[in-house]
C-alpha cells in the first residue's frame, strides 16, 4: 500500500507545478484582455475616467458640493 501513497505524493505535486502554468495564462487574458477592451471604448468614445486632462489652471482641485446637514434632511 506504500507504493500507491508514493506514486500519489508525486502524482499531487506534478499536479501542482502544472496547474500554475495554465492558471497564469488564464489570468492574464482576463486581466489584458479587460484593461484593453475599456482602454480602447474609452478612448474611442473621448471618455476621460479620471479626469486627466490638462487644463491650464493654477490648481486641479476640484470643488465639492456643499450639502447641508440639517435634522430635515436626515429624516
Amino acid at each position: 500500500m506504500s507504493i500507491f501513497k508514493t506514486i500519489y505524493k508525486y502524482w499531487m505535486l506534478f499536479a501542482k507545478k502544472l496547474s500554475i502554468i495554465p492558471t497564469t495564462i488564464i489570468l492574464l487574458i482576463i486581466y489584458f484582455g479587460g484593461i484593453s477592451i475599456v482602454s480602447i471604448i474609452s478612448f474611442l468614445c473621448r471618455k476621460d475616467l479620471l479626469d486627466k486632462r490638462f487644463i491650464d489652471k493654477s490648481t486641479y482641485w476640484l470643488a465639492k458640493e456643499h450639502i447641508p446637514t440639517d435634522r430635515e434632511r436626515c429624516k
